[in-house]
């Protein structure tokens, strides 16, 4: 038998007793189910990243340091970071994505055309299609941040 079975059974003050191997075998089968609980959650966790993953592919990103960092330290508050970031303005014309580390992701939109629509987006998924909105079809509208939590106030004076 396991210490801590041991442990919490002298806790409930139980004899040995056939009893005893009853509430042994249901702790064993409650932290069984409780891994069982994690284990899913961890896949479940495992597999909306994947989607996710999918889903942004058809954005175009540049060149990654690595795979762990991604794009981090790339972007930089200096003059040479401002040219940098115009040179992925005048590569990547309407956006591009950027990864920083391995798992948060950051859609950077450039041209005022596709910026518009997403910030006049009231957050609703009823009514207009938020898939319209982006450059590539397959984008769910949590992507981009169009989920419950948009806040409709943000406006952008475009004419």
């Amino acid at each position: 038998m396991l210490p801590l079975t041991d442990w919490v059974l002298e806790l409930l003050s139980m004899e040995r007793t056939p009893f005893r191997a009853y509430t042994v075998s249901a702790l064993l089968l409650a932290l069984l189910a409780l891994l069982f609980r994690t284990l899913l959650q961890l896949g479940s966790s495992w597999h909306r990243y994947y989607v996710n993953c999918q889903r942004l592919r058809c954005f175009p990103e540049p060149p990654r340091r690595n795979w762990l960092l991604g794009h981090l330290g790339m972007g930089q508050n200096t003059e040479e970071g401002m040219q940098y970031v115009d040179e992925l303005i005048g590569r990547y014309s309407h956006s591009c994505l950027w990864w920083f580390g391995p798992w948060f992701p950051i859609l950077r939109l450039f041209h005022p055309e596709v910026v518009k629509p997403v910030l006049l987006e009231s957050g609703s998924e009823g009514g207009r299609s938020a898939r319209s909105l982006c450059v590539c079809p397959s984008v769910h509208p949590t992507v981009l941040g169009l989920s419950k939590g948009w806040i409709p106030s943000r406006r952008l004076e475009l004419s």
